[in-house]
């Protein structure tokens, strides 16, 4: 059985609710640490609907693979990454220059690289 992974973006931190907790109950869907807590209507509405789909869908790829000793295959959710700096252009412009500065810099390595493998192989 699968859990769920929840992070609290108002302390930064991350904690799970296993398969075996009582996902009713109000300690499920609230922060450990800073005590923030998961509307309950949206936790009953949306969470714990989509992470039933989410079980239904792994339990069926593992039929699927017991039945015909294929591959077998699991799914998991994964957010995108929300950016707090979205509208700010300066900000955005800033990060694509240390990223262009990043690659030229591993293009630097890489050349180095070659140039020593090259060094100590060639006879």
């Amino acid at each position: 059985m699968g859990h769920l992974s929840i992070h609290c973006d108002g302390c930064g931190s991350d904690w799970i609710v296993y398969h075996r907790d009582d996902w009713k109950d109000w300690k499920a869907r609230t922060c450990p640490v800073c005590g923030k807590s998961i509307d309950p209507g949206t936790w009953d509405r949306q969470i714990l609907r989509a992470f039933g789909e989410m079980e239904d869908a792994n339990l069926e790829l593992v039929k699927d693979h017991t039945q015909s000793h294929g591959t077998l295959f699991t799914v998991s959710y994964i957010p995108d990454v929300i950016f707090p700096n979205k509208g700010n252009s300066e900000e955005v412009d800033q990060l694509r220059e240390e990223i262009e500065d990043l690659k030229d810099g591993i293009d630097n390595l890489r050349g180095i690289v070659e140039k020593l493998i090259n060094g100590v192989f060639q006879i």
